[in-house]
Formats: C-alpha cells, structure tokens, sequence
C-alpha cells in the first residue's frame, strides 16, 4: 500500500495527474522491472546467485582476482619503466637473460625489440659457429712437424681462448693398412717408428679427447719423435703414461688407428688443412702459410682483438 501511495502522490504532483479513484498498474511497474534486468538496459546490475559453500564462491571471483593482478604488474611494470627513464639497456649476454628470467615485470613489445636488436648487432659472435680445423700428419713427415711447431702451435696459443676455431687432429698420413686376422697391421711412409709414434699419438688423442691436453703433447713429441722422448713428453704434459701403454697395446688402440685412416681424406700434400670440412691446395697452402689469417678470415662473427692486422710501420 505505502509504494502504490507513492506512485500516486508522484503522479499527482509532477505529471499532473491527480485522478486519486484510479490505481496504479501494478503490471506495468513489473515490466519496467523486468526490463531493466536485461543485458542491454543502461542500468543492468548482474545478479549473481546465491552460493552455499565457500568453494563455489572462489570459483565465482577467480576471474576478477586475475585481473586484479594482473592490472597489479601493469602497474609495476609502468612505474619501473618510470625510474629507468623509460629505457631498457642491453649490454651484454648477462643483460637479456636477465631481462628473459623476468619478463613480467617489463612490457612484451619493448623486450622483444631490444632482445632483437641485441642479436642482431651487439654479440653476433655468441651465434656464430666457429672455424673447425682438420689436420692430417704424419709423425715423421718434416713438413708435418714444421706446420706444427710454426703455424699450429702459435695459432693454438693465440685464438683459442677466444673459441673461434675448434681442432682435430688425425695421425695418419700416407700410411696404409691390412686386415690380418683379427687385428689390422699398418706400413708407413717413413719406417716403422712412424707407425709406432702415429699409434701413441692416436692413443693420446683418444683418450685425452680435449686439445688443450693432447695438441702441449704432440707438439712435444714432434720436437724429436722418438719412443723416449714419446715417455718423457707424458710426464711434462702430466699425462698418465700408463693409460696411453694400455690404448697402445690393446685391439682397441689398434681400431683406434684404423679408424684415424678411414678419416683421413684424398690429398695431394701432408700435412693436409681442411677448413670446415673443405679441403683443397689453395686452403691448404694459405693454411700452412698463415694458419692464424686463414682462421680469421674465415671466422663470420666478431673478430678478437688478436685478429687485427699489425698496424703499419711508420717511416
């Protein structure tokens, strides 16, 4: 009764129409109730239902506490940009992978171009491949030990730390094999002592894979290979000389070698270079003339500050 009161009071004074034996329509009101509970009425309010358990009405609020935090990191991520002024720097490979491990806290589109753009141009070094360089020798070949000591050795000392070039070498040459029985049994250019220097060799390579502890070796034994000097460069490398007698005298060392000449290519000289995996007289002469020019020259990334050329004399 108060409410239809109401209605007629506020028709009487504001409309006009004060005809107080009528009755307001109360179906009339209901509609304009029912319409205003529609989606596309300006004043819709949705009305959730009423939830008994507690877990229901979690489930109800899970999307508006996602968005609330993630509003919440728009909002951090805005105010760091903020005390940054606005700029993210990248300066080295530690930078963006700190920038990737919290990828929250920065807009996607700034992360994306500065991370493209460190890439491309800051450190391509870091996704370049390096040079790898194949040398095929023989123990005893003067040449060999030549290339070794003049070109190989230095060049090894100089850029390796900078791990432009990768190395492998193969102690085998101009040698040949034969399958005798369950064994193979090897003839060599120069006699049998390089057959028995190319074996320990092997051995070495073999079992100390790393050329930072096999190349001291070799280098040491080229300087005169004999079976003696072989023992006594194991003690100043501190290799262990047991190991490498074990490799020698076993069919696993002599697989081992038979393995080194299937590796070994066509060649036309010893000692032979190839530079990723391409062998050929002209490379092979630049090798053994300048080992450490051809490595840089054929490196695509960043050039070390040792593959600068020496500045010219002044007169």
């Amino acid at each position: 009764m108060f409410i239809s009161e109401l209605t007629l009071v506020f028709s009487c004074l504001f409309l006009n129409q004060c005809n107080l034996n009528t009755k307001p329509d109360i179906k009339s009101i209901n509609t304009e109730k029912n319409i205003k509970s529609q989606k596309n009425h300006p004043f819709y309010k949705p009305q959730y239902p009423k939830t008994k358990s507690p877990q229901q009405s979690k489930l109800l609020h899970r999307p508006l506490q996602k968005y609330i935090s993630n509003s919440f990191q728009r909002k951090k991520a805005k105010q760091l940009n903020r005390k940054q002024n606005k700029s993210i720097k990248v300066n080295s490979l530690r930078d963006l992978i700190d920038i990737k491990r919290n990828v929250a806290f920065y807009p996607s589109q700034q992360i994306s171009s500065y991370a493209n753009r460190f890439e491309n141009n800051v450190n391509q070094d870091v996704y370049s491949q390096p040079v790898q360089v194949d040398v095929y020798f023989e123990s005893l070949c003067p040449d060999s030990q030549e290339f070794i000591a003049k070109q190989l050795w230095p060049t090894f000392q100089e850029l390796y730390d900078s791990k432009i070039f990768k190395l492998s070498l193969y102690p085998y040459g101009n040698a040949q094999s034969i399958r005798i029985d369950d064994h193979w049994r090897f003839t060599c250019q120069h006699g049998e002592l390089e057959c028995v220097l190319n074996l320990i060799e092997t051995c070495v390579i073999y079992t100390y894979p790393d050329p930072i502890l096999y190349l001291p070796y070799i280098k040491c034994v080229e300087e005169n290979p004999t079976e003696v000097q072989a023992n006594k460069c194991a003690v100043q490398t501190m290799l262990d000389i047991n190991l490498i007698n074990q490799c020698v005298t076993s069919k696993q060392g002599n697989q081992y070698q038979y393995i080194v000449g299937r590796k070994t290519p066509a060649h036309s000289f010893i000692p032979w270079i190839q530079i990723n995996g391409e062998g050929k007289n002209l490379i092979n002469e630049q090798a053994i003339d300048d080992l450490k020019g051809l490595i840089c020259r054929t490196y695509q990334g960043v050039k070390p500050e040792k593959c600068a050329p020496l500045p010219l004399p002044f007169f």
